[in-house]
């Protein structure tokens, strides 16, 4: 069996609302930042003295290399007075973090299918997720990457096809699906 890539209609349609958003992702949780992404701030002019003081360096791996310090209100420090991110500003959206380019999105695999979602601790994705009609339809496509599947029991992969099915089954309503 071929390795898919699967992707909900709610993934390809999430587009984060910034500021309007009524529970910012840039609060009340550890921001990691990876090495290449630190060592970028500290050669910007507009961010290298914050970069310095608000990251606390770890060093535990090129993808974890530090943490931002949030504020005594629990903010990221890098959010300017009105509520966006001065690093996506100042530098551009490749100038983001991995942790915070990614976010809300996740990458799952479960055995030859590799998965996209969102998080649902974001509003936005969760309105797109619940509040839209097509939400549940699904794109499968060949995957591309280099990675070679696990092995899973056949009984695994049977039910969760099976699921992943009555998903994708379009003559149901998303409620009965």
């Amino acid at each position: 069996m071929a390795q898919t890539r699967l992707t909900p209609r709610y993934y390809q349609q999430f587009q984060c609302i910034g500021d309007r958003c009524e529970n910012n992702c840039c609060q009340g949780w550890s921001i990691s930042i990876d090495k290449a992404s630190y060592q970028h701030y500290l050669k910007h002019p507009q961010l290298k003295i914050l970069a310095r003081e608000q990251i606390e360096l770890t060093r535990t791996s090129k993808a974890h290399w530090g943490t931002i310090r949030l504020t005594e209100q629990g903010t990221c420090p890098f959010l300017d007075g009105c509520g966006l991110c001065s690093i996506h500003k100042l530098a551009g959206p490749e100038s983001l973090s991995n942790t915070c380019r990614s976010y809300p999105r996740i990458h799952e695999r479960f055995g030859e299918q590799h998965q996209r979602s969102l998080n649902l601790s974001c509003p936005e994705a969760c309105r797109q997720i619940l509040l839209s009609p097509e939400a549940m339809q699904f794109s499968a496509e060949p995957w591309q990457g280099k990675e070679s599947a696990q092995p899973l029991p056949r009984w695994s992969e049977q039910l969760h096809l099976y699921c992943m099915q009555i998903l994708m089954w379009e003559q149901l309503s998303v409620e009965e699906r």
